[in-house]
């Protein structure tokens, strides 16, 4: 699946592709981004299978490693962080893809505004397709997937 995001992001944008690059709306950035974005939706609801695939995750890291290597060790350091905390892998994954755009809003500010709307589009997107995961936290049906956790420990703990 992360080849699935790298693979458009480093051979679409590169090839000559009629009338890209003589309008100046459209740039290679933007095309990088498209491709990406295109990448992950076709990953999340693919034709060939009636439009019921992942959740895009994986692919938008693969899409991330292409286009913006910087913001993937923020990010997998966050999710590494939030899934020992709370021991569950969608809340650390939307968590993570959140933290991209603040990042580079920090770091790198107005000379990164075209990958801060495209990754503030994307954690949009992957919070979309992780509600179903979010809504079970909220009410409370979820069980944590990693059982060592520090959140189970203390609810462990409690009991």
């Amino acid at each position: 699946d992360i080849t699935k995001g790298v693979l458009p992001v480093l051979l679409l944008p590169g090839l000559a592709i009629p009338g890209v690059g003589h309008d100046p709306l459209v740039t290679r950035e933007w095309l990088v981004y498209a491709c990406g974005g295109a990448a992950i939706f076709g990953h999340c609801y693919p034709v060939w299978y009636e439009f019921a695939g992942g959740k895009g995750a994986a692919t938008a890291l693969g899409v991330l490693a292409a286009a913006a290597p910087v913001v993937v060790l923020p990010s997998m350091i966050t999710w590494f962080a939030m899934l020992y905390t709370v021991g569950f892998v969608g809340l650390a994954t939307v968590v993570a893809t959140a933290v991209v755009p603040v990042f580079l809003a920090i770091t790198a500010g107005a000379e990164a505004a075209n990958l801060i709307v495209f990754t503030s589009a994307l954690a949009l997107f992957i919070a979309f397709t992780h509600r179903s995961n979010l809504r079970k936290l909220v009410l409370g049906g979820a069980t944590p997937d990693v059982s060592n956790s520090l959140l189970n420990r203390q609810s462990q703990k409690s009991r």
